[in-house]
């Protein structure tokens, strides 16, 4: 706990106007609900630190974190400056995170056997994997990246479908956060090496929507009186 509750106070920091400080309220964005189905934000993760909700998977962590960054990117208008703020406090919290992510995948990888009685079954998570591999139509996330050589510049924790395919093969995804963690990772990685207005990153934009859909399905019959999918001109994450 002391580890994260070192590297919030860190993206505390960044975000000096309170941007992701607190949820978003009705007042601050009336149809915030109807356009983000799983809100997130800096003051709540902070609640969970504290009560212990990361202590068997700290990478959880990581997963809100990338959730408010997409929450953000989906909400606000594509490249304003609150999408920045969230991408770039998203990148600080992967690279602070970086070394021990490997250290926390480590440890669920050396206790796969009794990954077996997670909250979902092997046959539901691949069927999750096979929604989600629906959603990347133009295979931008396929695989790897590879052939540029300044991408690890910018992105700490890469990730893609294939090394997602392969984790879930291997049974190292016990909890269904951790699958959330690394199928937002691949969208928030797009969005932080590539500008805004461009397919990569355009791209990514409708992975989260998909992802939105996979992860938070709404109710059946539920409709959000015609929002689009980004909503222009809003404010907040």
């Amino acid at each position: 706990r002391a580890f994260l509750s070192k590297v919030l106070g860190k993206l505390q920091g960044l975000d000096k106007m309170g941007l992701f400080h607190q949820p978003v309220t009705p007042e601050i964005a009336a149809d915030y609900s109807e356009v983000i189905p799983s809100p997130m934000d800096l003051g709540t993760m902070g609640t969970k630190v504290a009560a212990g909700a990361y202590d068997t998977y700290p990478q959880l962590f990581l997963r809100d974190l990338l959730l408010m960054t997409s929450n953000a990117l989906v909400y606000n208008s594509d490249g304003d400056a609150i999408c920045l703020k969230a991408l770039e406090i998203a990148r600080r919290g992967l690279d602070l995170c970086a070394d021990k992510l490997i250290q926390w995948n480590t440890h669920v990888s050396s206790h796969k056997g009794v990954a077996a009685s997670s909250s979902r079954s092997s046959r539901s998570l691949q069927l999750l994997m096979q929604d989600i591999d629906v959603l990347d139509a133009n295979d931008f996330f396929r695989e790897p990246v590879a052939m540029v050589p300044e991408y690890g510049a910018f992105v700490s924790v890469p990730m893609d479908l294939q090394t997602m395919r392969a984790k879930l093969d291997a049974q190292l995804y016990p909890e269904l956060g951790l699958m959330q963690l690394d199928a937002f990772l691949i969208a928030v990685d797009c969005c932080i090496f590539n500008l805004p207005d461009t397919p990569w990153h355009k791209a990514a934009l409708a992975l989260v929507l998909g992802l939105f859909g996979v992860f938070f399905p709404r109710p059946a019959g539920y409709s959000r009186g015609g929002q689009g999918g980004s909503a222009s001109s809003k404010k907040k994450k």
